[in-house]
Formats: C-alpha cells, sequence, structure tokens
C-alpha cells in the first residue's frame, strides 16, 4: 500500500498553501490583522512547545498563524502593487 508518510517537503509545501489560503481568507475580515511566524526555533522545536501542542515525537512545528484583532480596523495600507504584477497568462 506505500509509504504511511509523505516527504517532508510535501508537508513543507502543504504548510505553506494552507498559511497563504489563511491569509487570503483573513482578508475578507478587516478587523483581523494575521502574519506567519517561523519564530525562534528555540522555543518552536523545544519539548516544552511539542507538549504543548500535544505533538508526538515524530511531529514537528513549523511555525505560527498568529492572529488579532485589529487596533485601527480601518488602516488603509499604503502600499501599491504594481498592476502588470497581477497579469496571468494561461498556457495549455
Amino acid at each position: 500500500s506505500g509509504p504511511r508518510r509523505f516527504p517532508e517537503w510535501e508537508e513543507a509545501a502543504a504548510v505553506a498553501c494552507a498559511v497563504q489560503n489563511m491569509h487570503i481568507q483573513s482578508t475578507r475580515f478587516k478587523q483581523l490583522a494575521c502574519y506567519w511566524s517561523s519564530w525562534h526555533d528555540a522555543a518552536r522545536d523545544c519539548v516544552e512547545m511539542k507538549r504543548f501542542l500535544d505533538m508526538g515525537d515524530e511531529d514537528k512545528c513549523m511555525g505560527f498563524f498568529i492572529v488579532a484583532q485589529a487596533k485601527n480596523p480601518d488602516f488603509q495600507v499604503r502600499r501599491t502593487r504594481d498592476p502588470s504584477l497581477m497579469d496571468v497568462e494561461w498556457r495549455s
């Protein structure tokens, strides 16, 4: 039936996609302030954190997605994106 575990790079890619989806979804809610952090590796990888997160010995914490309530939900982003960066050319 094959291996039960996925390669670590696939797990990391899945985590990255999930984090991006949470970021995208969070933009729908102006009152949320969110960011991803791999934080300090000594804290992230310690036994106490694994115990706190109820993780097994083989599990690995890749980081934290922090969600908070924004102080000013009407805050306007000052940066602008170059519209050409949003152009997509689909090929088949």
